[in-house]
């Protein structure tokens, strides 16, 4: 196998990488102990790697890499240690790699076998020397556990105490108090002692009660906790004895007490050890198992164990061992392994002898395993559990018993060829030699070994240079392969012609390390030689011409000899890769043959090659894929039948097929059809079939058949799919279009063209632009790319010329589709006419604006009279005195004027804040903190929230901030809060909820109270101008009226859910762009 690996070292090292990179890459398949379990694609790392992997294989150091792994995690030298299924893992992808480069390497049967066998050896001996050291690691860790937990003795405290609950009184001893970490006292009580206790499960350590508790004087138990002053938690176990009086009575308790506290915390860690050691080996792949000798039973079968043998959890566990064995191994290894358990008692070893033995499965498959078994828990020197695991070796055996017949069958060859045969380690200095080797030599019956100073002893002195030469070459050269033939003499004196055959293996450095070869007994094959040489010496003179000719068909014989054998092995690899081929293909298969006759000659007209190929083709062979595809139930229902029986086509159309393929050098270049299928949707087919021609003879066609159904299904559905969308785009008022994902337009529907008069190619790619009004151009162009980079949805308004050179208003709006991967393949847009819409806009908005205005005139204007008369009501209390005032109701009258003008200027006040809010509609906007909004609103609605004892909450959280006018953000709040505290219950403390949040392409302001609530059919009243539902309240009637008016110039909206007597919710809708949230 060094010699293999070297191969790769110095040929193919960049090929192995490349392969572990891929592996890598595909699953994670590491080579390294390294980089494990780090991913990582640098080449130049896993170069590293691997050349350290081929040369510790080459130096036979496999197992000292894991030897220094295992060092290492017991050093505490890794901060990642790897579990024994991360090292199989590891040798099973280095096996792989290995197992995958043989054909690059030799084409030898023999050679690649026992390069097999050599490598699955390496990795089986890795494997196990693994899975024994991991073992060991786990049991050393115990060790060290069960050692701390033995010398926790030596750590105990123990001390005493007497409670006597008639007296009252406690003695303890000075380990008492240090135990329980308090000062010493002259007299402690039982309070401070129960003070300290931790109550578990209602257990009371110092109660009186305990003293019922003894059965026939014998002592009692118990564990319980105490927190001591310094907080410290401690678990106290006591031994508590009767305190008799001088009659005998139990008066109180004579209690023996230990600290145990370092010895539960040490039972709990080898308790977590315990459990994280069962886990490991409940998801390892081999068989674990725990014996307990004493009992002959299983106490652990870990999940491998189970799921193989097919075991339940409870037969393992209560039947005896021996029972198991009985069950499960073969006769001839039942004593053998009985015997090795009767031997686990009282060795004093840590480990048994190794087995091998074989399993029946209750499938009745036998499985061969690699036994091994380790002592796991002592008891006095008497061993009490037997850890054993067991690793699948069924490959393996299988794979020796084929060397081992194909060992006999070369042997059996040898010995009808008479060839001997010798295997020389150079390095060992040892050499093995056949039997039929000896006999060849003539030595002593028996004889093992033959070197080579003894070699060159029987060899004709005439032949011994060249020996000495071939000596020299396998020493010192670089030959791989010695031939010659020689003359050795026999004891007898008698001589025999040999032909030794020589290869030489050699390490990375060039050194030979072991040479095996082949001596063939020629003797009679150079006797006949030479009797014709010798004849045709004699004939020479006579047959010179002859000999001549004679010569020459030797070489040829030789030639074509060569020639055939090369032959044969090409057409076996041929076979062997075609049926490989053939069964693993993903397309259908098939290969046609002729029926009745053998071949159809080319030179023959076309029609009559025709009807030869129509009548006599016929499929031969087909793949299980072809199967499917035609829907029939296994090859046999094809072969021997035509295709056309399962294939929807006409004999005029094949035949006609036929012909163009004869005048095509015999291929079908394409055919599509419908299969015969049971399924219910129609199979579409795809079939290129090629004949075989071979001088001048059609011999056979091969045909490769392919299911297309789904793409044909696409293909109709798009073809629908389009022609629904051009329907439809067709069908819409408006341009539809589509573009390309660096915006060129690739179609336009026919309004287009109508509207603009234009053709097709002066709209297409961005020649569109030349019908956009100048003024809108340069806008459309800088949104339009900005949308191509972005992929955002496109949206914008522009004007188109008309073919009139009339302009209009247009509004636009395109999406892009993606494909799997988040790509733009393509943009959809429409183009729709708002023109009208636009002038309508311009129209109510003027209107708007004159009807604000004159209101804002009037307004002012109606503000200096009342003015005046506040002031001439003001002259009237000057000028009436306190006498007159009084008469016949003045005061009244003066209360019911002032009244009426407060009113009047409530009324103008709002007035002209309806005037405002469609002249401050325009502000700049700002970016407004709602939190300190509503701060302000709440201070000028001081006084009525303090009134009303009003709560206000607010949650900003979502969208703590938004963009808009401040003066028209406060007056609605001002509104809706006044409103909320103004309509109130008078059977509740108001309480009002305001929050943000964000919905599609609005945020939402809501405001919620608790008040008097509307009916479902007035809620969509309140919005109107000077609309009052609720008459017993004061009020105009115009606020909410003014916020509606605010929100809507501004793009947004207002809704109101109410149940009345419940209260109201309103929402305010603010368009969310440019919003920061």
């Amino acid at each position: 196998m060094n010699k293999y690996v070297s191969f790769l070292y110095h040929n193919h090292l960049n090929d192995v990488i490349e392969l572990c990179l891929k592996r890598l890459k595909e699953g994670n398949h590491f080579i390294s102990f390294s980089i494990f379990p780090i991913f990582t694609e640098s080449k130049e790392l896993l170069k590293n790697e691997v050349e350290y992997f081929l040369n510790a294989l080459m130096k036979n150091q496999g197992i000292d890499e894991i030897r220094m792994l295992i060092s290492e995690m017991q050093l505490g030298n890794r901060s990642f240690k790897p579990d024994l299924t991360d090292i199989q893992s590891i040798l099973y992808n280095r096996k792989f790699i290995l197992l995958d480069f043989l054909n690059n390497y030799t084409k030898d049967a023999e050679e690649l076998i026992r390069l097999v066998k050599d490598i699955e050896k390496s990795f089986h001996d890795q494997e196990m020397y693994a899975v024994a050291s991991m073992e060991e690691f786990r049991k050393k860790a115990l060790d060290k556990f069960k050692l701390l937990f033995d010398n926790t003795e030596s750590l105990a405290h123990l001390a005493h105490c007497e409670l006597d609950y008639i007296k009252g009184t406690i003695k303890c001893s000075k380990e008492f108090y240090e135990i329980f970490g308090i000062a010493h006292q002259t007299k402690l009580s039982f309070d401070l002692l129960k003070h300290m206790t931790i109550y578990e499960n209602g257990f009371d350590p110092f109660s009186e009660t305990l003293t019922q508790k003894f059965t026939d004087g014998k002592p009692n138990f118990h564990e319980f906790k105490v927190r001591r002053n310094d907080q410290e938690i401690r678990t106290i176990y006591s031994e508590d004895f009767p305190l008799e009086d001088n009659e005998g009575k139990i008066i109180g308790l004579r209690r023996v007490v230990q600290d145990v506290t370092q010895l539960r915390n040490l039972e709990s860690e080898i308790g977590k050890e315990e459990s994280l050691l069962k886990r490991i080996f409940e998801n390892l792949p081999i068989l674990i198992g725990i014996y307990d000798v004493d009992e002959n039973r299983l106490v652990y079968a870990n999940y491998a164990t189970r799921e193989l043998f097919e075991f339940a959890s409870e037969y393992i566990y209560e039947s005896k061992f021996t029972t198991v064995i009985e069950n499960i191994l073969t006769h001839e290894d039942k004593g053998k392994l009985h015997n090795s358990i009767l031997e686990y008692p009282d060795t004093n070893e840590d480990s048994y002898p190794a087995l091998e033995y074989k399993v029946i499965l209750p499938n009745n498959r036998n499985i061969w395993f690699y036994f091994k078994a380790i002592v796991f828990k002592r008891e006095n020197e008497h061993v009490k559990e037997v850890l054993i695991s067991a690793v699948d070796i069924t490959s393996l055996k299988e794979t020796e018993e084929k060397l081992k017949l194909n060992e006999e069958k070369l042997i059996l060859a040898q010995k009808i060829a008479k060839v001997g045969s010798y295997d020389w380690n150079i390095e060992k200095g040892t050499s093995i030699i056949s039997e039929d080797l000896v006999e060849i030599y003539g030595l002593p019956s028996g004889t093992k070994s033959f070197h080579y100073p003894e070699f060159i002893k029987i060899v004709r002195s005439d032949f011994q240079p060249k020996m000495n030469e071939n000596m020299n070459q396998i020493i010192n050269g670089t030959m791989d392969f010695l031939e010659d033939e020689i003359v050795i003499v026999m004891p007898n004196k008698s001589e025999k012609d040999v032909l030794s055959k020589s290869h030489i293996y050699r390490n990375s450095l060039g050194h030979p390390y072991r040479v095996i070869g082949t001596i063939m007994d020629i003797t009679s094959i150079k006797e006949n030689e030479r009797k014709i040489e010798k004849k045709n010496k004699e004939l020479q003179q006579a047959y010179v011409n002859l000999e001549s000719i004679q010569n020459k068909l030797e070489e040829n014989n030789i030639e074509l000899e060569r020639r055939v054998a090369n032959r044969t092995q090409e057409l076996k690899n041929i076979n062997e890769r075609y049926e490989v081929f053939i069964k693993q293909s993903s397309i259908g298969l098939c290969r046609f043959e002729f029926k009745d006759i053998t071949f159809i000659d080319t030179t023959l007209s076309i029609q009559e090659q025709v009807e030869l190929i129509s009548k006599h083709i016929h499929i031969a062979e087909v793949n299980d894929c072809l199967v499917n595809i035609l829907g029939v139930e296994n090859q046999q229902k094809l072969i021997g039948h035509r295709l056309r029986e399962f294939v929807e086509i006409s004999d005029q159309h094949l035949n006609l097929k036929i012909q163009k393929a004869i005048q095509s050098d015999y291929k079908i270049r394409e055919i599509e059809a419908l299969g015969k299928h049971t399924k219910e949707k129609p199979v579409y087919l795809h079939m290129k079939i090629e004949g075989v021609v071979e001088n001048g003879k059609l011999i056979r066609a091969w045909g490769i058949i392919t299911d297309i159904s789904a793409r044909k299904y696409s293909e109709i559905a798009l073809r629908e799919s389009e022609h629904r969308y051009k329907t439809l785009s067709e069908a819409i008022p408006g341009f539809t279009w589509t573009a390309l994902p660096d915006g060129k337009n690739d179609y336009i529907n026919k309004r287009w063209f109508d509207y603009t008069g234009a053709s097709y190619e002066k709209s297409r790619d961005w020649k569109w632009l030349e019908f956009i009004h100048p003024d809108e151009v340069e806008i459309t162009l800088t949104r339009w790319k900005n949308c191509l980079e972005s992929g955002d949805i496109y949206e914008n308004e522009y004007r188109i010329r008309r073919f009139d050179g009339i302009y209009r208003w247009y509004q636009v709006r395109a999406i892009p589709i993606k494909n799997n991967n988040d790509k733009i393949t393509k943009w959809i847009g429409i183009q729709t006419d708002i023109d009208d819409k636009k002038r309508s806009e311009e129209k109510l908005k003027q209107q708007n604006e004159d009807l604000d205005n004159f209101i804002y005139m009037v307004s002012h204007d109606l503000k200096a009279p009342v003015s005046n008369i506040e002031g001439l009501v003001s002259v009237m209390h000057g000028l009436l005195d306190e006498k007159n005032i009084n008469k016949e109701g003045i005061t009244d009258i003066l209360k019911m004027i002032e009244s009426s003008i407060g009113k009047f200027r409530n009324n103008l006040f709002e007035l002209i804040e309806i005037a405002k809010s469609q002249k401050t509609s325009t502000e700049n906007s700002e970016d407004i903190y709602l939190a300190n909004i509503l701060k302000e609103v709440k201070a000028m609605l001081e006084e009525p929230i303090k009134k009303y004892n009003a709560i206000i909450k607010e949650d900003f959280s979502e969208i703590p901030t938004i963009k808009f006018a401040k003066k028209n953000l406060q007056s609605i709040l001002h509104n809706l809060i006044s409103n909320a505290i103004k309509y109130h219950s008078p059977n509740r403390i108001p309480e009002i909820f305001i929050n943000t949040r964000l919905e599609e392409n609005y945020i939402v302001l809501s405001v919620k109270d608790n008040g008097l609530g509307l009916e479902k059919e007035q809620a969509d009243k309140i919005f109107s101008e000077f609309k009052r539902l609720h008459k017993d309240v004061e009020g105009s009637g115009v606020g909410l009226y003014l916020v509606k008016r605010i929100i809507t110039n501004s793009g947004g909206k207002i809704e109101v859910e109410s149940e009345n007597g419940k209260g109201s919710v309103f929402k305010v809708y603010f368009k969310s762009n440019n919003q920061k949230a």
